[in-house]
């Protein structure tokens, strides 16, 4: 009797045996399909981005500085041709050069802005000028998206344990941070040299990097 017994067993075994193996080979399979979809995902996004400003607010702003310029230049010839130089003449003309140094002014200033980039993209998170550290993608929970006139501005809420970043300038009045809501904003003219749409793909296709990576550093 014990004989047979374990004649009964053994073939119990070698099937147990065989789909343990079948199991180990297939789970083998999808690891290795796993960690080859995700070191590709994180390849996709090894180079520093830099996000700069459009220029069309300073050619804008220019733009309307030289026309008011031009325009006071033509009127005061004309006052000096007229021999009229009441008040009135006199107020526009500064009204006119007046307004033109202000434009000019704001385009001196988007000048100054575009020279700095609004962010830089990298693989570790998203370096801000004038935050005092990186802001790791890992430390955002979740961001929103406004555009107005071609005007972008992004609101990346972060998570409640990560550090409260610091700012030692607000970069050209690009950044804020709203500590309540644990928000950090970042505004910007638009992105150079790409579309919106493009630039919100690559804030997704960085963060589902940095996750990847995390991922293939527990396997």
């Amino acid at each position: 009797q014990r004989g047979s017994v374990e004649v009964k067993l053994a073939p119990q075994q070698a099937v147990q045996q065989s789909l343990l193996a079948d199991f180990t080979s297939t789970a083998r399979a999808r690891n290795e399909e796993t960690r080859t979809l995700l070191t590709r995902m994180v390849e996709t996004t090894q180079d520093h981005i830099a996000i700069d400003d459009r220029r069309t607010m300073l050619w804008l702003f220019g733009g309307v500085g030289v026309f008011l310029a031009g325009l006071g230049v033509l009127f005061l010839v004309s006052l000096t041709s007229t021999s009229m130089r009441g008040t009135s003449n006199l107020a526009m003309l500064a009204s006119l050069w007046g307004g033109a140094a202000l434009f000019l002014g704001f385009a001196w200033w988007a000048w100054l802005r575009q020279k700095r980039p609004a962010a830089i993209l990298t693989p570790e998170g998203l370096q801000l000028p004038g935050v005092d550290r990186v802001v790791s993608w890992g430390d955002i929970d979740d961001w929103n998206v406004t555009s107005t006139n071609g005007n972008l501005f992004l609101a990346f809420t972060l998570e409640p344990e990560a550090p409260a970043p610091a700012l030692a300038t607000t970069n050209y009045r690009r950044l804020s941070w709203h500590a309540k809501k644990r928000r950090l904003g970042v505004g910007s003219f638009g992105v150079r040299g790409m579309k919106d749409q493009r630039f919100l793909e690559l804030l997704l296709d960085y963060k589902r990097a940095w996750h990847a990576r995390e991922a293939l550093n527990r396997m």
